[in-house]
């Protein structure tokens, strides 16, 4: 019997991910969140590849934008140091 002819047995014993989708993006509540990010998103899919399978691309622009938001707004971020100074 070849693989050909038992497609219910599979031959490999890797647990790798499904490469298709789960969910459509463009229904109803996934659209809310998917189509503002998406564009975002992919483009840092492309040079940021998966880690064990898992898209990390959201941590990583999350962590960015916490980043630029302690830096200018934080305690001690430079927008915060020059409105105690006067400025603006």
């Amino acid at each position: 019997m070849s693989d050909l002819d038992a497609p219910n047995q599979s031959t490999h014993t890797s647990s790798a991910a499904p490469t298709q989708r789960r969910y459509d993006l463009n229904a109803f509540p996934y659209n809310v969140a998917a189509w503002p990010t998406e564009p975002l998103l992919k483009a840092t899919r492309s040079f940021i590849p998966p880690v064990a399978g898992v898209d990390i691309t959201p941590i990583v622009w999350v962590a960015v934008i916490s980043f630029f938001s302690e830096i200018l707004l934080g305690p001690q971020g430079l927008l915060t140091i020059i409105q105690r100074k006067g400025g603006f």
